[in-house]
């Protein structure tokens, strides 16, 4: 197996405060469902402080460890439309990175 990490903020410009208290109160249960479905049951979940363009976004950092990393390009795909972020940040075992 190989450790992937994918760093993601629900939060955007776009939404409300409420909408934003929302999403970081079901982002883990979200991301729960959409691992399942690519067949992946566990993973380990932080809340962390990303920066983009020097602001700070309450962000997660989601760990995987899988033999299937062609199945992440889709979860990023599939969490980056539903919390209609701009990218979501994949880094692979060779720690390059890429954003979808």
């Amino acid at each position: 197996m190989k450790l992937y990490t994918i760093n993601a903020t629900p939060e955007q410009g776009k939404y409300t405060i409420q909408q934003n208290r929302d999403n970081h109160k079901l982002y883990p249960s979200r991301v729960a469902e959409v691992l399942a479905q690519h067949n992946i049951d566990g993973f380990t979940i932080e809340r962390v402080e990303g920066y983009w363009q020097g602001v700070p976004e309450r962000s997660y950092k989601i760990s995987v460890a899988t033999d299937d990393g062609t199945a992440l390009d889709k979860v990023c795909e599939l969490l980056r439309d539903m919390f209609q972020q701009d990218a979501v940040m994949l880094t692979n075992p060779d720690n390059s990175v890429k954003f979808i």
